[in-house]
């Protein structure tokens, strides 16, 4: 009997540890290192000095055009942009639907969508990164557009456009 009290205090005084441990608290983590112990090292000519209790972590160290940046530490993390569709409709002035349209939407690192118009007038964009400014050319043999700028943050559909008078 008096086992199974001090195995009850037990479990309970092991329960509250858990609880507090994970509590979150005041906590940093930092990235430093101490480098090799101090040595050159060469070959030809190119050297590389290490200097005893020298802090190697993310730091830039060389001169133009040679840099080493110390550390193993993980890169940072890229935005990773959904993709969405975006579609709408080519029209000309009147509001009749224009067929075989070139449609070109380009992103601010120079990617190029391009879709045509069916008989209708429609169009679709698929597999659109989210979150870019889009600057949007129409092209067709016999109608002028004005370019239009569209920040994508979701899938976007209804666009229309209307050929100049």
């Amino acid at each position: 009997m008096m086992t199974k009290g001090f195995l009850l205090i037990g479990l309970i005084l092991a329960s509250a540890c858990i609880g507090v441990s994970q509590s979150g608290g005041s906590f940093a983590i930092t990235q430093s290192v101490i480098a090799n112990g101090g040595d050159t090292s060469s070959n030809g000519s190119f050297s590389v000095t290490g200097t005893i209790g020298q802090s190697v972590a993310g730091t830039n160290s060389g001169g133009a055009p040679f840099v080493v940046f110390g550390g193993f530490w993980q890169g940072a993390l890229g935005p990773t942009a959904a993709t969405v569709s975006v579609s709408g409709r080519v029209l000309d002035a009147a509001g009749t639907p224009l067929r075989n349209v070139l449609i070109m939407m380009a992103d601010s690192t120079g990617t190029v969508y391009t879709a045509r118009s069916n008989a209708l007038g429609y169009f679709a964009f698929d597999d659109v990164r989210s979150g870019d400014t889009y600057v949007v050319n129409i092209t067709a043999r016999t109608h002028q557009f004005v370019p239009q700028v569209l920040s994508i943050k979701d899938a976007l559909s209804g666009l229309e456009f209307r050929a100049l008078p």
